[in-house]
């Protein structure tokens, strides 16, 4: 079951987009586009970027807030704009240090947002994307198995549907596809990088 976000009282509209990511409803994520992109567009091209860039990055920075708000834990301890805007941020600068082109730091007030719930942000985001990159590698039917047992279906369930003789079987492939995947995981250097970081 999800735990929605707590949030401040007084943070009715931050909270509604906020519960609106975590359930991922389409009209909120529509208006998300709608009321911020132009802000990410802006920030991007002004500093370093392209169109086709603020796109990638509004894209990483959803992805970001989706998980973050997925967390037992997370409180939105500002508004909901300086928020995305300031994971947006973070994003875009880390990505222009990787191109070894040296960001234009401005002040703006929207961007005051604690350095350690940023670096938070990129990290699960960082691992996400590390994980991502994996599963779409370790074959379909892997996919399928681990797909489902995230979904919470049992094993006799996978089974059926998977078509193997048995839950035995089901549970030797799933253990034999996640094996794959932490160890394909593991042996990427960024995964080392990102153990570094904790």
């Amino acid at each position: 079951m999800l735990t929605l976000p707590k949030l401040r009282k007084e943070d009715n509209e931050d909270g509604r987009m906020v519960r609106g990511i975590a359930l991922g409803l389409p009209n909120v994520l529509d208006e998300l586009y709608v009321r911020y992109y132009p802000l990410v567009e802006r920030f991007v091209c002004k500093n370093s970027g392209t169109p086709d860039d603020a796109r990638d990055v509004f894209q990483d920075v959803l992805m970001a807030v989706y998980y973050n708000v997925q967390e037992e834990d997370f409180q939105l301890t500002c508004r909901f704009e300086t928020y995305l805007y300031s994971v947006c941020r973070n994003l875009w600068f880390k990505e222009l240090r990787n191109r070894k082109i040296h960001p234009m730091e401005f002040r703006d007030e929207i961007m005051q947002v604690d350095d350690d719930e940023l670096e938070d942000s990129r990290q699960r985001l960082e691992r996400y994307k590390l994980y991502r990159q994996y599963f779409d590698k370790i074959g379909d039917k892997c996919q399928q198995l681990l797909k489902l047992y995230m979904q919470g279906l049992d094993m006799k369930s996978i089974a059926s549907r998977l078509g193997f003789a048995s839950t035995t079987y089901a549970r030797k492939r799933k253990f034999l596809c996640k094996e794959k995947l932490v160890g394909m995981i593991k042996s990427d250097e960024q995964f080392q990088n990102l153990l570094s970081f904790e």
